[in-house]
């Protein structure tokens, strides 16, 4: 199964919270054999047109 995980979160802090959880799960998908795919909408200025990445 391919499987799209996004996180969502655009606030900038002083500290950047990395999306640790949603890596988590990604980590446990990958194990039981599921195409996982990423997409960090922090950093995107266009979030509509962004596109995820292969880990």
């Amino acid at each position: 199964m391919k499987v799209l995980l996004v996180s969502a979160n655009t606030e900038r802090m002083n500290i950047l919270p990395l999306p640790l959880g949603l890596a988590c799960v990604g980590a446990a998908c990958r194990r039981v054999g599921h195409e996982v795919m990423m997409l960090n909408l922090m950093f995107e200025e266009d979030t509509k047109s962004a596109s995820p990445l292969h880990n």
